[in-house]
């Protein structure tokens, strides 16, 4: 019996058109990733991304957006692809078919001023 809650915030993450994706590499869903249905579990994406970061030990996270697609599956091998636009990295997950499984994005501050 409660209205719906307002949300401002986008449904898809919006891409930096003068900054184009570029494939950093390939993520292998293991077992321990996926939850009793055989797809990846939502919480494991995160992490997933952050290992895409460049030299993520010198990254702080700060805010980060993660719009699920479709559900990647038990064996699937996804194709991480991966934008930057000054503090922010942005993410685009496709499965083995070529789908988009998740978009996400991740604002950031550096840790150590010796890389960026």
């Amino acid at each position: 019996d409660e209205p719906s809650l307002e949300v401002n915030m986008p449904r898809r993450i919006r891409f930096p058109a003068e900054n184009p994706l570029e494939c950093v590499g390939d993520r292998k869903i293991v077992y321990s990733d996926i939850d009793y249905n055989r797809h990846m579990n939502n919480t494991h994406y995160p992490n997933m991304l952050i290992d895409f970061l460049p030299s993520p030990e010198h990254y702080r996270v700060k805010e980060m957006m993660l719009s699920f697609i479709s559900g990647a599956v038990y064996n699937d091998v996804l194709q991480i692809s991966r934008a930057s636009d000054e503090d922010t990295f942005y993410f685009k997950a496709l499965n083995y078919e070529g789908k988009t499984c998740l978009e996400a994005f991740i604002k950031t501050e550096i840790q150590n001023n010796d890389i960026r």
